[in-house]
């Protein structure tokens, strides 16, 4: 939902500076034409112009997957925020954490499939959907642990499908 509201509020974000831009040129238009009202003796201003204005929006996958990245960050410093006396869990989280916010913004998709956070992640994940690991008791003990470990993999998946890193098997997921 956070993605959601991310990508209207940069929508509506482009079509207030569209507005605020067509504004500016009706003004410079309607002081041209008053000049040129307010000079009768001379000679008429002429203007030649093509009033084709194209206005395209669209949502590249790059701010989706930033948002993405920027949500499992999000959700990595609640999960820490529920580790308390798990110190092996928390260091890991914040680890994590730590590498998933050192993917760059602008970063490639090879650089982001590379990354130390995104390996970190599919393994945090990978240790959680075991049975019997520390990781897996953790998402079993937090109040809504296994939706938010699923959250997790789902947004893993959606970055990994964009840069090409192996993705969690969508039978875990459901």
């Amino acid at each position: 939902m956070k993605t959601e509201l991310r990508v209207a509020y940069t929508k509506i974000e482009a079509q207030r500076d569209l507005l605020i831009h067509k504004g500016q040129e009706l003004s410079t238009l309607k002081s041209l034409f008053e000049n040129s009202l307010s000079r009768p003796n001379e000679q008429p201003l002429s203007l030649n112009f093509s009033p084709v204005i194209n206005v395209t929006t669209t949502q590249t996958n790059t701010t989706v997957i930033n948002n993405d990245i920027l949500d499992v960050a999000d959700e990595i410093k609640s999960l820490i925020s529920k580790s308390g006396d798990d110190s092996g869990t928390e260091l890991r989280l914040l680890d994590l954490n730590s590498s998933i916010e050192n993917i760059d913004a602008t970063s490639s998709p090879e650089e982001v499939k590379n990354s130390v956070g995104l390996t970190k992640l599919k393994r945090l994940i990978d240790d959680a959907l075991n049975t019997g690991s520390d990781l897996n008791d953790f998402f079993e003990k937090i109040s809504g642990g296994v939706d938010k470990l699923k959250g997790l993999a789902c947004k893993y998946n959606s970055i990994a499908e964009w840069c090409g890193a192996p993705q969690i098997p969508s039978a875990f997921l459901k």
